[in-house]
């Protein structure tokens, strides 16, 4: 592992002398720019004897990652520290980091959790006492930007950095988590991407400089209206999603779908839906049009789908409709 480390720095040496890449810096020196846990162990193979001051005033080793301790996706990287007292050295990492320590009953206080946010490249240390635990969210800035998008922030976030305060819903998780770190893995990937995702919108969300703003409430203008019905017009046998709907207005999804209902009382694929049967009504007077034409010129699936839709709509079939005419 060591020769491993060894040989990644000096590949990272390479690089950043051949392409002039800035390497993170420490108060003790220079160091290459890796993954978090993997630097984590870095720094200890670096600095085997060096101590650190924690909770209870004793000087105790640096902490490295194990695969018991460490679990890692795409967008999460997740580990657990204690009750062993452990510390690590000051670094940064380009990953938002959420850190959940409940202290150990001869530390505590009046608080027995700390709360510790930090920014992506945040310069920081850590370090806990005996008896004490851990746990560790870093959040990728791929997820971080997924999310942002999804909570419809505009411009760019930039998130407070919290030092040992308090967060009840934060608290919440890490004693979630902790008993059951062992089996968390076992859960699979879809469990783990739902808590980054779930933190990640959190945390922007309650940590961050810029709040989601309120989506306006106002009507869909006449001119974005008959865009919006050329647009259906004119795809209806093709097909579409919400997001093109969206675009033909000038807005985003949310928005869109905000603003529609706001208009016309309906979500977007309802009014599609009411649109594509009065468009049905229409067709239905040629005579010259069979069902079969009428059906896929509306896009529908298939021609029972077609009676379905219609028949909820009118209360009868295309058939009878058209002899009723």
């Amino acid at each position: 592992m060591q020769g491993l480390l060894r040989g990644e720095q000096s590949q990272s040496q390479y690089h950043a002398e051949r392409r002039g890449t800035e390497r993170h810096e420490t108060s003790w020196g220079a160091y290459p720019r890796l993954p978090p846990s993997v630097l984590q162990i870095w720094f200890c193979l670096q600095n085997p004897q060096e101590d650190a001051q924690v909770e209870d005033g004793t000087a105790q080793k640096c902490w490295t990652p194990t695969r018991e301790t460490r679990i890692r996706t795409r967008r999460l990287e997740l580990m657990r520290g204690g009750p062993v007292a452990a510390h690590l050295p000051e670094h940064s990492h380009a990953e938002l980091q959420v850190s959940i320590r409940f202290l150990a009953p001869v530390v505590a206080k009046a608080d027995p959790v700390e709360i510790n946010i930090y920014a992506p490249h945040q310069s920081h240390s850590a370090g806990w006492g005996p008896g004490s635990r851990v746990v560790v969210f870093l959040l990728s800035q791929a997820l971080l930007e997924e999310t942002a998008e999804e909570l419809s922030l505009r411009g760019r976030f930039e998130v407070l950095p919290l030092s040992r305060g308090r967060d009840a819903l934060l608290e919440s998780v890490g004693e979630t988590l902790l008993p059951e770190f062992s089996t968390v893995r076992e859960r699979g990937a879809l469990y783990l991407d739902a808590v980054a995702t779930f933190l990640a919108g959190y945390v922007l969300r309650k940590h961050s400089r810029e709040r989601a703003r309120p989506i306006s409430s106002s009507r869909l203008s006449a001119a974005q209206m008959r865009r919006l019905h050329t647009f259906i017009d004119e795809r209806m046998e093709s097909g579409f999603d919400v997001l093109q709907l969206a675009g033909c207005a000038g807005l985003g999804p949310q928005e869109f779908a905000q603003r529609l209902r706001t208009t016309t009382g309906m979500a977007p694929w309802t009014y599609v839906q009411r649109y594509r049967i009065t468009a049905a009504c229409r067709l239905l007077k040629d005579r010259q049009l069979s069902l079969a034409e009428i059906t896929h010129r509306l896009g529908f699936s298939s021609q029972s789908h077609f009676t379905n839709a219609f028949r909820s709509r009118m209360r009868t079939t295309p058939g009878l409709y058209r002899k009723l005419l």
